[in-house]
């Protein structure tokens, strides 16, 4: 008895693909969220140019560096935590509960 290709591709392979490259796609995105952030603001004449404007201002560089600093961590932070949550979701989907705890 064969079961349809939709449903075996559906309820067999996909979770089965799903579990293996799920820690790998949420890696990339990190990676991504990290590379597309250090591209665009250590840029050294974009950073001084943005400083310069704020210089006026605030007249603290290295506070303005430290809170640039403290949002890139931030947004970095909650990628990996966002991550791992839906990690954990798909695999407890996936595998089911195999500890007893919910």
């Amino acid at each position: 008895m064969a079961l349809p290709l939709p449903y075996t591709v559906i309820r067999i392979i996909l979770p089965q693909v799903l579990l293996v490259c799920f820690p790998a796609i949420i890696g990339e995105i990190v990676l991504l969220v990290k590379g597309t952030v250090v591209a665009s603001t250590v840029g050294c004449m974009e950073m001084t140019r943005e400083v310069s404007y704020l210089l006026p201002i605030f007249a603290h560089p290295l506070l303005l560096y430290g809170l640039v600093l403290v949002v890139f961590f931030i947004i970095c932070r909650i990628v990996t935590i966002i991550g791992t949550k839906l990690e954990k979701n798909v695999v407890s989907k996936i595998m089911g509960d195999i500890h007893g705890t919910k």
